[in-house]
């Protein structure tokens, strides 16, 4: 995990000098371990690393130059960079001491083959190349958008960035994207498509290589991940195999994410993903984990389940108390290091377990994002004639938790002025949809995976690891257990014994089913409450303030009522009331005095 900057043209640079030192200065807590910047004859390019991979390899060391006058800056790792050396390369071609790098293999991988060699990658990454010579730049984006990659076009000029807050504070250009708001207002979206809450701030799509030459001014947008190409359904996999497959391909995953040269902790819940995380890393790492649990009181609190695969597999989590008081601290810095609106209160929630990580020196937290998309995990992936089955039994599916009112938005909020003035942003799913062919269930996982829910929950990620120079790895979200996936027939991960089933079953082999069969629960902090008893004041100093409903983005009434009504309601939703307030303290931190 790093963090790069990059401006074009020279003059451009010039004229803003001051602003891109600060704003470079400023991104400093995504690689503090090593700073550097060159001012080229077309482009400023600066790079912050945090060192994980190669600690003693100057080869390590970026920007990385080329002969070409072309230069790379690569944020992110490459899992796979050792047996893609040996795979790739002859003896002659790479030397021994120069194998401990993955920005060098990565390098030597595109100088050799070209962008057909992202597929070969596993891994997380946002890549910067500049031709100095051309004065193109080229931009490219891990398959699910793992790692940020921010631009903004200025008359021919550009600002690249890991992060949007170096580009707005350079640029001078801080405007609202009232598309980004009615959208996130209307359908509950965002980080879906390559448009953020700040007008001509775009991000690099997923999967996605974005081309752009400052003398000709002409840009190009192409993917280099097609996931369509990995649903077909001729490759499904025997009933029979698909347990010793999933345990091959997890084994193989977990090997290579696992940090050799740093100390590294488990981000944990008590639900599956975390327990099967846990099982494999303890196949592979015979040391005393170090986990982090984000807790809450009783009835939110994942302890019993932790508890429970603790004891069978010995272990000592770390469990962080989170209240009202540590929440309310914590909220404008978080803010400032997000930039945009954000998911809920679990996402100031991680700061005391990142705070840990950092004291302990702990360079790398690995949690369980994505399972739930690679082998179905969630219950609205069952098709419907499964749940019309009388015999199917809806708590085995999970159907005794999680709230009833699943997308929790109130669009009958929205003013007249912003429906007129704004329109619907299309997602990176929409652009994609028509070349997909799966079944409904597959559909729905894809659509979380590549626009719904992954893309906005690693950008939370990202900005609140990086924030305390942490990076925080995500091995379920490796391709290689995606399209594995891909390839189990649905009927196989979604049974009446549970969603994900074989994963389930997994555990349930290593003495863990009473983890592995437990039902999914989706309660995961106690907003809900919060929000109507000890941080009320978030709704009544910002949600029901003059200030919000003079920004015309919503029905001051309608907002009044819908608020009374949670109020005396059972509580079960209150994303609609987060939206508001996120989007008025956003609006607050970014553009009031």
């Amino acid at each position: 995990m790093c963090g790069f900057l990059g401006i074009a043209n020279k003059e451009y640079f010039l004229e803003k000098e001051n602003k891109v030192m600060k704003g470079f200065e400023w991104l400093k807590h995504r690689g503090p371990d090593e700073s550097t910047f060159h001012i080229l004859e077309n482009f400023f390019i600066g790079f912050h690393r945090l060192s994980i991979v190669g600690l003693n390899n100057k080869r390590a060391s970026q920007p990385f130059f080329w002969n070409d006058k072309r230069s790379l800056m690569f944020n992110g790792e490459i899992y796979n960079f050792k047996k893609l050396s040996e795979e790739k390369f002859s003896h002659k071609e790479i030397n021994p001491e120069d194998k401990s790098s993955d920005t060098f293999i990565l390098s030597k991988l595109i100088q050799k083959y070209g962008y057909k060699c992202l597929n070969w990658i596993d891994g997380m990454f946002s890549i910067a190349i500049v031709n100095d010579k051309t004065s193109e730049i080229t931009l490219i984006r891990d398959r699910y958008g793992i790692k940020p990659l921010y631009y903004f076009l200025d008359d021919g000029n550009i600002i690249f960035c890991s992060h949007i807050k170096p580009i707005l504070d350079i640029s001078g250009k801080k405007n609202i994207n009232q598309n980004a708001i009615y959208t996130y207002l209307k359908t509950g979206l965002y980080d879906h498509s390559d448009e953020t809450f700040f007008k001509d701030i775009k991000s690099v799509p997923p999967g996605t290589i974005f081309q752009y030459n400052t003398k000709t001014f002409e840009q190009t947008t192409f993917r280099w991940y097609e996931i369509e190409k990995y649903l077909n359904s001729e490759n499904f996999i025997k009933k029979s195999e698909v347990i010793d497959e999933i345990n091959l391909v997890l084994d193989d995953v977990i090997k290579d994410y696992i940090p050799r040269e740093v100390e590294f902790g488990l981000n944990i819940s008590g639900g599956v993903d975390s327990t099967i995380l846990i099982n494999k890393i303890k196949k592979f790492y015979n040391k005393e984990l170090f986990l982090l649990n984000q807790d809450y009181e009783h009835p939110y609190s994942e302890r019993p389940w932790i508890n429970t695969y603790s004891e069978k597999l010995d272990l000592r989590p770390n469990f962080f108390l989170i209240t009202p008081e540590e929440i309310k601290k914590d909220l404008r810095e978080t803010f400032n290091y997000q930039m945009q609106p954000f998911g809920g209160l679990t996402v100031p929630g991680y700061t005391p377990l990142y705070q840990k990580a950092n004291k302990k020196k702990c360079k790398v937290l690995i949690d369980g994002t994505g399972l739930d998309e690679a082998f179905l995990g969630y219950k609205r992936y069952y098709p419907e004639i499964l749940l019309e089955n009388k015999n199917t039994s809806m708590k085995s599916l999970g159907y005794n938790s999680g709230p009833t009112d699943l997308r929790g938005i109130r669009p009958n909020a929205i003013s007249d002025k912003l429906k007129t003035n704004a329109k619907l942003l299309d997602s990176y799913f929409s652009n994609l949809q028509s070349k997909i062919n799966c079944d409904q269930s597959r559909l729905k996982s894809i659509q979380d995976l590549v626009a719904y829910k992954i893309p906005r929950t690693t950008r939370f990620t990202d900005h609140v690891s990086s924030r305390f120079s942490t990076e925080l790895r995500v091995p379920f979200l490796s391709h290689k257990l995606m399209h594995l996936g891909f390839r189990i027939p649905s009927k196989f991960l979604l049974t009446n014994e549970g969603t994900k089933f074989p994963i389930r079953q997994i555990l349930n082999d290593n003495g863990l089913g009473k983890v592995g069969f437990a039902p999914k629960r989706y309660v995961q902090s106690p907003q809900n409450i919060w929000l109507t008893k000890e941080l009320k004041f978030l709704v009544d100093d910002f949600v029901l303030s003059d200030s919000f409903f003079d920004r015309g983005w919503i029905k001051p009434s309608v907002v009044k009522e819908e608020i009374m009504k949670y109020k005396n309601s059972e509580k079960l939703n209150s994303f609609f009331i987060w939206q508001w307030f996120s989007l008025e303290f956003w609006a607050r931190c970014n553009f009031d005095s």
